[in-house]
């Protein structure tokens, strides 16, 4: 089975920036644009992780890591 990096890439952009749009009309966050693309960014470029041989902890730390700094970009410390 092919897989291709560059579609791969974009649906996750999509799925990470909608989540990301939705939380923030839920909680009634006024997030600039950029940083919801940013964060997205973020969020599609760690799905590079799963290519690497990891050990499944440490893989889930990276994970965690790379959704904290998703968070902090989008809505910044003092928001969360």
């Amino acid at each position: 089975m092919k897989i291709y990096i560059d579609i791969l890439l974009l649906i996750n952009f999509f799925c990470d920036f909608l989540l990301l749009y939705s939380v923030s009309v839920i909680l009634k966050r006024n997030v600039k644009f950029f940083k919801l693309i940013l964060s997205a960014l973020i969020g599609s470029v760690s799905i590079f992780i799963l290519f690497i041989k990891v050990n499944k902890i440490v893989l889930l730390l990276l994970k965690i890591i790379f959704a904290t700094f998703m968070i902090i970009v989008a809505f910044g410390y003092k928001n969360m």
